[in-house]
């Protein structure tokens, strides 16, 4: 039996999937996202997804994060989001080297997660207007931008090597995008989201993602460790959903 997880309201009980899956809400420990998820419930309803998004009804007024993809997404997903970002929703990406292409190829943006890393003399760190954020495995945003950039890399930074003289420019890190009514981000390490690196990155994900009476939404089933489809049962005690993976 598989459970699907509702909307979080007030205190927070969040029915949790004990996993190891890097990048998934339901991991608390330092590769997880957990602080995060907990972060945008202080102002908004949340709710993970395990189901795919054709069975879902995904509501206006909405966020919805995917956060390291790795199980590869469909054409008819990618309709999806068309219609789901075009209608006046947000869709946040945020990638290096897993399946987010496979998303803006879909969802015809001709922007791409370069899957190749990004070195910097000041790595890890990346500067903003109003302070930095912590890095751990950043690769770039290719294409043209036609956006705003929110963050890039230094003026000393380079794909794939180390910066070397007349080898160096900036590159983009995060990226917002308008498509349709809606508007598309797509962050370029999604390590920004993970405990490990939380206290730090806390500032700017807070201000930036600055969300009151938002439907949040976080795309678990494109983690192969969280997919339904990968497990056997998840049985519900009290406020856990402790999963039976198959064998």
């Amino acid at each position: 039996m598989i459970v699907l997880v509702g909307f979080v309201s007030m205190p927070l009980l969040i029915p949790t999937i004990k996993t190891t899956q890097s990048y998934s809400v339901f991991n608390t420990k330092e590769g997880g996202c957990s602080n995060f998820l907990a972060l945008m419930h202080e102002n908004n309803a949340v709710k993970p997804l395990i189901y795919p998004y054709l069975d879902t009804n995904l509501k206006e007024n909405s966020v919805l994060f995917v956060i390291a993809p790795d199980v590869d997404f469909t054409k008819n997903e990618g309709e999806l989001l068309k219609n789901y970002v075009s209608s006046g929703n947000t869709l946040v990406i945020a990638d290096n080297f897993n399946r987010g292409n496979s998303i803006l190829r879909y969802i015809n943006i001709s922007n791409r997660f370069s899957n190749k890393p990004l070195y910097d003399i000041i790595e890890p760190i990346a500067l903003y207007d109003q302070g930095y954020i912590l890095l751990k495995n950043p690769t770039a945003i290719d294409g043209n931008i036609n956006g705003n950039i929110i963050i890039s890399s230094s003026d000393s930074s380079s794909i794939n090597s180390y910066p070397k003289p007349n080898n160096e420019k900036s590159y983009p890190l995060i990226v917002e995008k308008d498509y349709g009514n809606g508007k598309i981000i797509l962050i370029s390490d999604p390590n920004l989201f993970t405990n490990g690196l939380f206290k730090v990155n806390k500032e700017f994900l807070k201000t930036y993602f600055n969300y009151t009476n938002k439907y949040i939404y976080f795309d678990e089933y494109h983690h192969s460790d969280v997919n339904p489809q990968n497990m056997a049962t998840i049985v519900i005690n009290n406020n856990n959903i402790t999963p039976k993976f198959l064998s």
